[in-house]
C-alpha cells in the first residue's frame, strides 16, 4: 500500500494510529489505535469495526477522497468489543487492535475506516 488514511465512521472515535500516509504491504501487520475522548454525553461503548478500502478505482486516485472512502468502511480487518481504558496524562480512553493487511489487497492508497457502535444515554 503506498499510502494510508485514516477515516473514523463515527464522530466519537478517531483513529490514532497508524498515523496518516503509513505505508504497509499485504500480509503486514499493524497496530491500530482507537481513541475516543471523555465527554459529557451519557453513552456506552459497545462495539468497533475496523476496515480497509482500496483507493485503486478512486476517481481521485492518489488521496482516497473520492465517492465510497468517506461512505464504505471497506474490507473488515476486524470487528468486536470496544472497551477503551484511560489514557495517562489526557482525557481520553483508547483501545488497541492488531490487524493484518489482507495478502490479496491492491497496491495502491488505501483509507482506514472505523465504525463505532454505542447506546446513548445508558
Amino acid at each position: 500500500l503506498a499510502a494510508l488514511a485514516s477515516l473514523a465512521a463515527a464522530q466519537s472515535v478517531v483513529i490514532h494510529a497508524p498515523a496518516p500516509q503509513s505505508t504497509f504491504s499485504p500480509g503486514d501487520k499493524m497496530v491500530v489505535d482507537i481513541e475516543r475522548v471523555n465527554n459529557l454525553i451519557l453513552s456506552t461503548d459497545v462495539s468497533i469495526a475496523i476496515g480497509l478500502q482500496s483507493c485503486a478505482d478512486d476517481a481521485t486516485e492518489g488521496n482516497c477522497s473520492g465517492d465510497g472512502t468517506d461512505s464504505q468502511i471497506g474490507r473488515i480487518l476486524t470487528f468486536g468489543p470496544y472497551a477503551p481504558g484511560s489514557v495517562p496524562g489526557t482525557l481520553g480512553f483508547a483501545q488497541n487492535y492488531t490487524v493484518t493487511v489482507p495478502a490479496d489487497f491492491p497496491k495502491g492508497d488505501a483509507a482506514l475506516s472505523v465504525a463505532h457502535f454505542f447506546l446513548l444515554g445508558s
